[in-house]
């Protein structure tokens, strides 16, 4: 329902309301509504930051992947080395974490001979153990950097709820320092 230079709106309750339309389109006293209003501003430098942050996040993956598999799965552990070894993922705005795990998980599979580092259990891997070798799946590999990338993302969301809490503790520093040299 539209008249001359006023149009029929609801007042966010639901009632209606009137209220007169300015030169642009847009009804005078109402804020437009987006899509993206429940979201923060993007800074500058977003895309960047995601970028890295991805990085990162996939880097310690790995690292913790490594860790995870020197414990429960030697050949594994010896595989996922070797391959870090000879292609690092640097934390940079030039390396995609995501080619570097599309990379991985394309790779063949490989068969793996270190003697010194067995954990199979079936006689058929038992026997091939004895000799050192053992097949291993890149792609498997690849999965649990993911799943493990997925976990740390969930653990550092949570930890940085409390970053609003942290930036008052420094400003509370910053006051005490600032009253304690004028005392």
């Amino acid at each position: 329902m539209q008249q001359r230079g006023r149009v029929s709106i609801t007042n966010g309750y639901g009632f209606p309301g009137w209220r007169s339309r300015i030169p642009n389109g847009r009804v005078r006293g109402m804020r437009p509504h987006t899509r993206l209003e429940a979201k923060v501003d993007r800074t500058a430098y977003r895309a960047e930051m995601n970028h890295l942050l991805k990085s990162l996040i996939t880097r310690q993956a790995v690292k913790t992947c490594l860790k995870y598999l020197e414990e429960t799965n030697g050949q594994l552990h010896y595989f996922l080395h070797c391959y870090v070894a000879a292609n690092p993922l640097p934390i940079s705005a030039d390396v995609s974490s995501e080619d570097w795990l599309t990379k991985l998980a394309a790779s063949p599979w490989t068969t793996i001979t270190h003697p010194g580092r067995t954990s199979n259990v079936s006689p058929a891997a038992l026997a091939a153990a004895v000799e050192g070798e053992r097949e291993v799946s890149p792609r498997d590999v690849a999965e649990r950097i993911m799943k493990l990338r997925l976990h740390l993302a969930k653990e550092m969301a949570e930890d940085l709820d409390g970053l609003p809490m942290d930036n008052d503790l420094v400003l509370r520093r910053a006051l005490e320092m600032t009253i304690a040299t004028n005392e």
